[in-house]
């Protein structure tokens, strides 16, 4: 996850999370040179998904999502058409999750954890 995820509660009164993800394709070109693109991916989760996303991912943790893409589309201040994709995510699965190196620093990567270790299932809230 590139970001916080960040809840909110719409007037209906569901929950609404937004995210966003990175995905990194490696390649070589023509000419032999190593590439390397990455794409930002705008996710919406809602209802429980939502809070559960909101309470237990956070930034920097890996994620596997499932859902169908969104495309919307609205008019700028300045009169121009602009269109927004997105994932709407069905259903989702934890990743590795970053642990903060020690010294309480926030550069570089800390430790990974394994969330297979965690312990005992039944205390996993989903």
């Amino acid at each position: 996850m590139t970001k916080e995820p960040e809840l909110k509660t719409i007037q209906s009164g569901s929950a609404v999370a937004s995210a966003s993800i990175a995905v990194n394709h490696n390649y070589t070109d023509k000419a032999g040179n190593k590439k390397e693109e990455t794409e930002f991916i705008n996710l919406i989760f809602w209802g429980r998904t939502a809070e559960v996303v909101a309470q237990y991912c956070q930034k920097g943790q890996e994620i596997l999502v499932v859902g169908r893409m969104k495309t919307d589309q609205f008019e700028n201040k300045q009169g121009q058409t602009v269109r927004s994709t997105k994932v709407v995510v069905e259903s989702f699965q934890f990743g590795q999750k970053v642990k903060p190196k020690d010294d309480g620093s926030e550069s570089g990567v800390g430790q990974i954890i394994d969330p297979g270790n965690l312990g005992n299932d039944d205390q996993i809230p989903f």
